[in-house]
């Protein structure tokens, strides 16, 4: 099953859990690289690891927030399990029920 399929069917389960918990999970994995890259996080290492060239001209005149996005996209990975893993728990806090 893929992500796609996975998140549709916690979708019917669990309902609007799942867009709150993926809104939460986003903005704060967004929030944080932002304010990495803001503070002066060497992206240029992270983005070797991606295997984006930090030599690209685009990476070199993005800005801070395009920078984060880059990044924050590279991250999907991590992000996505984590999202998916607190979605019972969110649902339980909104006291909504799995149908």
């Amino acid at each position: 099953m893929n992500t796609a399929q996975k998140f549709a069917e916690l979708f019917k389960v669990y309902g609007p859990a799942v867009i709150v918990s993926q809104l939460g999970v986003c903005g704060l994995w967004y929030g944080t690289v932002f304010a990495g890259v803001r503070s002066g996080l060497d992206y240029k290492a992270l983005a070797v690891k991606v295997g984006v060239d930090p030599e690209n001209e685009k990476l070199k005149t993005a800005s801070d927030a395009a920078i984060a996005y880059i990044i924050y996209k590279a991250m999907a990975p991590v992000r996505i399990p984590i999202t998916i893993a607190i979605i019972p728990f969110v649902a339980k806090l909104l006291r909504i029920v799995p149908k």
